[in-house]
């Protein structure tokens, strides 16, 4: 391994080689890194903020073992990692070195590590009880959402980042509310209440924008509606729906939904979806809409709205306790 001599990024050697496991591997500590081979990895450096990672959580001697390669850049071209025998440990500016292990390892990475929805390691794993069933695991965060493991059937269970859009609507003798779920998964969850309170029936197209700062895109859908009145034969005076579906533009320009994606709504009366829809762009000042039709196909994962406590970004971008929450699981 050629590092440089005493100009390397490990800086000089603090230690001679250090014999280990009945002298099948060995380890030299340098300034600012290691260097440890072992028979069964070959001799890999391990340096700065993940080799402190690496040293606290006892080195080689440790829960992860010898390193697997040399530091690695992240697909990003910011972060870094190192693999090792049992885990991984992952660097971002944004996160420090955060250690990943174990079936939830294998669940990040089989949905592309740092490139998936979810993002780098946020925290190192810890325990964990399931708000919803009280089941006892294990959890690591990660900067778009975490993933659970349950020791009762050792599997895992992901909690994307979620921004809940709440909002009033009316127009005319009708009126009542929408909500809208977006989630770093992609997934969406539209759902909403009109009553009518006067005599006559009434058709109206609920609308739902969310522009994304910075740009000329903005997140829209409808929903249309007979809702009859007092006179009406066989229309009810009250409509319902809940809708749910993925896309992957959600997916794509999550930051900018969480951290900044501002609500607009409408409900309006004898006009269709089309004439909504650029009444909402207009609205909301853009000029392009991310229709939320849930035809795409989610390619790695199935999300679902359960019960539980679980924090969450309102409309305001504030963070609340939410008595549902958002859990995704392997297709």
């Amino acid at each position: 391994m050629e590092l440089g001599g005493d100009t390397s990024p490990i800086g000089l050697p603090l230690t001679d080689v250090i014999d280990l496991d009945e002298r099948l591997g060995g380890v030299s500590r340098f300034q600012r890194g290691s260097i440890a081979g072992h028979v069964g990895t070959g001799t890999h450096e391990v340096r700065g903020a993940i080799n402190d990672k690496w040293l606290s959580l006892g080195a080689e001697q440790g829960m992860l073992g010898f390193p697997l390669t040399d530091e690695q850049g992240a697909t990003d071209g910011t972060g870094r990692f190192n693999d090792f025998q049992h885990g991984a440990i992952y660097w971002h500016p944004e996160t420090g070195a955060c250690e990943v292990h174990g079936d939830i390892e294998s669940r990040w990475k089989e949905l592309g590590a740092e490139a998936s929805y979810l993002g780098f390691p946020a925290t190192d794993e810890r325990d964990w009880t399931d708000p919803d069933t009280q089941q006892t695991g294990r959890i690591s965060f990660f900067q778009r959402g975490a993933i659970a493991w349950h020791a009762d059937d050792a599997q895992t269970v992901e909690f994307p980042d979620r921004r809940v859009f709440r909002s009033g609507v009316g127009v005319s003798s009708v009126g009542g509310n929408v909500e809208i779920i977006l989630t770093s998964a992609g997934s969406f969850h539209f759902k909403g209440h009109l009553h009518n309170s006067g005599f006559v029936g009434l058709f109206c197209t609920v609308g739902v924008a969310i522009k994304l700062p910075d740009s000329e895109e903005a997140v829209v859908i409808t929903h249309e509606a007979n809702v009859g009145g007092t006179t009406s034969v066989g229309e009810s005076r009250d409509e319902d729906w809940d809708d749910k579906g993925f896309n992957a533009d959600v997916r794509a320009r999550w930051v900018q939904l969480r951290d900044g994606g501002t609500l607009t709504t409408t409900i309006k009366a004898e006009l269709g979806q089309f004439e909504v829809v650029a009444l909402l762009l207009t609205m909301a000042g853009a000029l392009l809409a991310i229709s939320l039709s849930g035809k795409d196909s989610p390619p790695d994962t199935v999300c679902d709205t359960t019960v539980g406590q679980h924090t969450v970004r309102d409309g305001n971008n504030n963070t609340i306790v939410e008595p549902d929450g958002m859990r995704c699981r392997k297709l």
